[in-house]
């Protein structure tokens, strides 16, 4: 298939809310879930709360957990 007299189009985001949640998602499993080879196979940034949990669902779970208890904390103060 010849890109130029057939090119593949693509919808993205559609808006500006679908790419920020995607890039915010991604740097939430980049720097909370991802182990990284460079660190030998940690995480860069460590919480005790995540750590003990055996699956990745189980720790994006408790993941958006925590930051929904924050935001709630953060409107209340």
């Amino acid at each position: 298939m010849n890109l130029i007299t057939n090119p593949i189009i693509t919808q993205g985001f559609g808006s500006d809310h679908g790419s920020v949640s995607f890039v915010t998602l991604f740097a939430a499993y980049f720097n909370f879930l991802r182990p990284h080879a460079s660190l030998e196979g940690k995480v860069p940034v460590v919480n005790p709360k995540l750590s003990g949990l055996p699956t990745m669902p189980a720790r994006w779970t408790k993941l958006i957990e925590l930051a929904q208890r924050w935001i709630v904390e953060q409107r209340s103060a």
